[in-house]
């Protein structure tokens, strides 16, 4: 956790540096541009992502993006992070101002999916609780349209695109047995060529 914060804070600064040499742009304040986002349909998943983006100049911007992933009541969900960050240039519009853009991106992520599994075994059911631990880089692209409303304080944005995902490291010898019965889903979107999609909304400070 301690790297991952590391990370998190050396990215930020490298974004805040960036930004500081594009200050020069007439008619752009990039402190006036910075955006605080949450991706609604990864909460389906149980995985909590939060995204800053940050303006750099009137076209382009960075976005960062965080996951944490997060049990349920009865073990069942998901555990371990993610961390990713996208370079997003505006073909109209501006950053965190609405408008098309292309995002080409590289994550890192560290996850295990928690498999139910139900046994019965002389009459008496037991249930299971397995992790099926990814370890994966992924790279790609995503096409996305950002929304402003409210004075342009508050954010809508939605995207899909193509990602290309290294083969995952599996851990637990359990992840291979074949009780997982969602193994080939998971692996889908975890190993080889997939897609990357999402809606946030969010808040421009």
């Amino acid at each position: 956790m301690k790297k991952t914060i590391t990370s998190i804070l050396l990215i930020i600064s490298f974004i805040r540096v960036i930004a500081q040499k594009n200050d020069s742009i007439p008619k752009y304040n990039w402190k006036q541009n910075i955006a605080l986002k949450v991706n609604l349909l990864s909460i389906t998943n149980n995985f909590i992502n939060i995204q800053l983006e940050q303006g750099i100049n009137n076209k382009s911007a960075f976005n960062l993006i965080y996951v944490l992933g997060y049990k349920n009541n009865d073990g069942s969900g998901s555990q371990g992070y993610s961390i990713g960050l996208e370079y997003r240039y505006y073909k109209t519009g501006s950053p965190t101002n609405g408008g098309f853009y292309i995002a080409p991106f590289v994550r890192y992520r560290d996850f295990s999916f928690i498999e139910t599994h139900e046994k019965t075994n002389a009459g008496i059911k037991t249930i299971q609780r397995i992790p099926i631990p990814y370890t994966n880089y992924s790279v790609g692209f995503v096409f996305g349209r950002q929304w402003v409303f409210l004075k342009n304080k508050i954010l809508v944005d939605a995207f899909v695109g193509p990602e290309y995902n290294t083969k995952s490291t599996k851990n637990n010898p359990a992840a291979t047995t074949n009780i997982i019965n969602t193994k080939d889903l998971f692996d889908i979107f975890m190993v080889g060529t997939s897609i990357r999609w999402g809606a946030t909304i969010g808040y421009k400070f």
